[in-house]
């Protein structure tokens, strides 16, 4: 598997190409479902290690978690469905600003930032009392359900998704 920060460049690269991509600036808003959506969750004994802290698989879990329950709101889920397709996890990138202990109210913001052909990239920023835990991305290709092999996003899933500009991301007191 490629790292996180060749898979960039090269996506980059694609964009500068002008590869279809699609960029926050030319989507509307989905009124149904906000572009940012929030996740509120506690943690609860069974997410702490050896180390007193949240486990770091935990926070995958969460990551997962808030990407399907969003698209689940967005109706991204149906279309997916009805495209018969799904998406897989191509890479995880989390960077750990603090630790969680149980008992932590925690709130898991993601979004979707970019869409191109078959791939999208999804952020997500988790705070407690406002303050950012952890920062994270995933990067999640569009398989036909049936052969597994990549393809084009179907334009009633990429409909379901508002995408969120680099300035328009939210950044909590405390980043």
């Amino acid at each position: 598997m490629l790292p996180l920060w060749l898979i960039r460049q090269r996506f980059e690269k694609k964009v500068k190409r002008g590869s279809p991509v699609t960029r926050a600036s030319s989507m509307t808003v989905n009124p149904q479902c906000p572009a940012i959506y929030s996740l509120s969750l506690e943690v609860d004994r069974s997410s702490i290690d050896a180390n007193h802290h949240v486990n770091n698989v935990e926070i995958v879990r969460w990551m997962q978690e808030a990407a399907v329950a969003h698209a689940e709101a967005t109706g991204g889920t149906a279309a997916t469905r009805d495209a018969r397709a799904t998406w897989v996890i191509r890479s995880h990138h989390i960077e750990y600003q603090r630790s969680l202990y149980e008992g932590d109210a925690v709130v898991v913001k993601t979004w979707v930032s970019t869409l191109g052909r078959a791939r999208s990239l999804r952020k997500y920023l988790f705070t407690a009392n406002d303050v950012p835990v952890a920062r994270g991305e995933t990067l999640w290709v569009f398989v036909d359900a049936e052969s597994g092999r990549p393809r084009a996003i179907a334009p009633a899933v990429a409909a379901a998704f508002s995408l969120v500009a680099p300035e328009n991301e939210p950044h909590p007191r405390g980043s």
